[in-house]
This record gives structure tokens, C-alpha cells and sequence, in this order.
């Protein structure tokens, strides 16, 4: 135990770890002008791609970074796969894949016993939970100490009192307002206005000659002058 504690307080080493992002460059020359297209990379049970490789652009070429986890220690040999490099003139050149090797260190540090620490003993069988009401009982005697008096003091309120509805009130056009209608010769709403004063009004006004006579040449199609007469003689009354 005293000997993995002194590896821990060791300097790390410059080798990535299991788990870190290792990131493995390739050197692409190419002519200006071209186009880099890079293909798909699977490396295996041993690491993985963390994404899309990063394409940096330089005067004579590019270099592609791929991002990497490696999941075993020790020394890998990767095949790096080739490029489409896309010339101007339309031709395409298929750059082989290139070897790699990586050196990925452990996490648990290489000190003298630590690969034998002894298993811990088996841990004691939990015991098998027990079923109770009491939480439900809390629960409700909680529920009624807040309900209840609530509940009481809504029932002190009484019933709250049915609305009552307000009746609709019809407002028609004042006097001059009709006036300047006649005025501009619009007749038809002077006849709409005097018709429903008529029908509120009720009794005989709504029911009598003048009523019916406004209705027929309003809806009729009747002549212009009587609607005219017609709306004069419900001003005159």
C-alpha cells in the first residue's frame, strides 16, 4: 500500500493515459488548388473516433487530426487511412493509409503490488424491505389538518349570490344624428333607425300601419321617394 501511494506522488508520465484524447496528425502534400477529402477511420476494439477529423490548411498542403480514446494500455500499431486528394483538372489521387504507433500508458500505476490487492470479503445480504401503512396515515392526517379547517371556513361564507343578468338596452340615433343622415340622403339607415324605435317602443307603434309601410319599402324594394315620406312622417309624430 505504501508503495502505490509513492507511485501517486510521482511525476506523470508524458504518455496519455487509458481514456485521454489522443490526437494522431498526417501530413498531406498537395498542389494549390486541390481539395481534401478525408474517408471514414474505424481503429478498432482497442480506441475510438471521438469525431470528424480537423482539416488545417497550410501553403504546400494540409494535415489532418484525428481525435482518438484508447481503451488498453500499452503499445498500438494504427493504420492511418489515405486521403482523396481532388486536383483542379478534375483528377483524383487515392493516397495510401499510413502506420502509426502509440504507447498508452496505464491508469493504476506500476508499483510493486498493485496488481495484486487483495479482493475485499463479500458484503452481508440486505434485509428485505417491510411494508407499512404508516406513511399513508401520516399522510392523510396531514391532509386533514390543512382541509378542514379550510373546508369550515368556506362553509361560513354561505352560497355566493346568482348573478343577475342586465338587460340589453338598444341605443338609437339621436334626433340630429338622423337629421344629417336625411341630409346626406341615406335614407336607408334613417329607416332601419325609425323601425327599431317603432319595435321598441311596442304596444301600437309596433304593430301599426306606419311599422309595416317602413318594413316593405325598406326590405321591398321600394321606391326611394316613399322610404323618404315614410321617414318623414315618423319624424312629424
Amino acid at each position: 500500500m505504501v508503495l502505490l501511494l509513492l507511485a501517486l506522488l510521482q511525476s506523470p508520465s508524458d504518455r496519455p493515459l487509458v481514456g485521454d484524447t489522443v490526437w494522431i496528425d498526417r501530413e498531406v502534400r498537395a498542389p494549390a488548388g486541390s481539395l481534401l477529402r478525408p474517408l471514414p477511420w474505424d481503429p478498432g476494439q482497442v480506441a475510438s473516433l471521438l469525431g470528424a477529423p480537423v482539416v488545417e490548411v497550410r501553403t504546400d498542403g494540409w494535415v489532418l487530426r484525428y481525435p482518438l480514446v484508447f481503451w488498453e494500455p500499452g503499445r498500438h500499431r494504427l493504420q492511418v487511412p489515405g486521403p482523396l486528394v481532388i486536383r483542379e483538372d478534375g483528377r483524383t489521387d487515392s493516397l495510401p493509409a499510413r502506420a502509426v504507433e502509440v504507447e498508452i500508458a496505464s491508469l493504476v500505476p506500476s508499483a510493486a503490488g498493485a496488481d495484486t490487492v487483495p479482493p475485499r470479503p463479500p458484503a452481508e445480504i440486505l434485509p428485505v424491505g417491510e411494508r407499512s401503512i404508516q406513511p399513508l396515515v401520516v399522510l392523510l392526517l396531514l391532509a386533514s389538518m390543512v382541509l378542514g379547517p379550510l373546508q369550515w371556513w368556506w362553509r361560513r361564507r354561505g352560497r355566493v349570490a346568482p348573478a343577475t343578468p342586465i338587460a340589453a338596452r338598444q341605443v338609437l340615433p339621436s334626433p340630429e344624428t338622423l337629421a344629417t343622415w336625411a341630409g346626406l340622403g341615406e335614407w336607408r339607415l334613417v329607416a332601419d333607425s325609425w323601425i327599431a324605435r317603432l319595435e321598441a317602443q311596442g304596444g301600437e307603434a309596433a304593430s301599426g300601419r306606419l311599422l309595416e309601410e317602413l318594413r316593405a319599402a325598406r326590405f321591398g324594394g321600394g321606391d326611394a321617394t316613399v322610404l323618404e315620406e315614410l321617414c318623414r312622417e315618423a319624424a312629424a309624430r
